[in-house]
């Protein structure tokens, strides 16, 4: 159900803000001009762009990185007493602890340790670490996460844009963008095109920077 997958996807994905992200997809998708059906096929280029971008898949699993954390903690110089080598020694147990615990470690924690810093004395160990975790997004079921995580967002998105339809038809109301849609459908038709060339001897754009694509349409009819 929706409050399983937002746990699972929080735990996965913990600096994921799905409101914002919902809501994002909204305005990108009525500034469109894209209702809620054709939502499904954005989902798929979405995934299948994802996946492009993604090297040749592996399959370990967090069991891998604990170990290699581990190795991190064991080769740190017992002789730097440095503030960072002390700092990413904390965060490492940290994420550490995750491992052990029903939460798991998240993606995020590992992306974190990419930009691990320690002094001078251990910067051998923690090269190793991060490059170890840089290759995490090759991991399948990373890549099988975001997948879902994406389908997951755009279902959202589509049920949100559903019920925001039709409380407008409950209520008996148009916003801005359905005022622009409306127009659109009219200028459309050819005898309202004629009707208004007699009227308008100049169109002028106010903030043409930020014309969205459906007010493009309107500016090019």
């Amino acid at each position: 159900n929706d409050e399983d997958a937002t746990s699972r996807i929080h735990l996965q994905f913990p600096h994921l803000e799905l409101p914002k992200a919902v809501g994002e997809i909204l305005n990108l998708a009525r500034a469109n001009g894209i209702d809620s059906h054709s939502l499904a096929e954005h989902e798929r280029r979405s995934i299948k762009t994802f996946a492009a971008m993604c090297s040749a898949s592996r399959d370990r699993d967090t069991q891998f990185y604990a170990a290699a954390m581990q190795r991190f903690l064991e080769e740190l110089d017992p002789n730097d007493s440095t503030q960072a080598t002390r700092e990413a020694a904390a965060k490492v147990r940290t994420i550490l602890s995750l491992h052990d615990s029903l939460r798991g470690i998240g993606w995020d924690e590992l992306a974190a340790l990419s930009n691990l810093k320690t002094g001078a004395k251990s910067r051998d160990a923690a090269e190793t670490l991060k490059e170890t975790v840089r290759g995490f997004e090759t991991e399948q079921r990373f890549q099988q996460d975001v997948a879902a995580a994406i389908r997951f967002v755009f279902d959202l998105s589509r049920r949100a844009l559903d019920a925001y339809q039709r409380r407008k038809e409950l209520l008996g109301v148009i916003d801005f963008v359905d005022q622009e849609v409306y127009a659109l459908e009219l200028l459309r038709r050819e005898e309202v095109r004629q009707r208004l060339r007699g009227q308008i001897d100049l169109f002028l754009v106010d903030e043409f920077q930020d014309t969205n694509p459906l007010q493009m349409r309107l500016i090019d009819l």
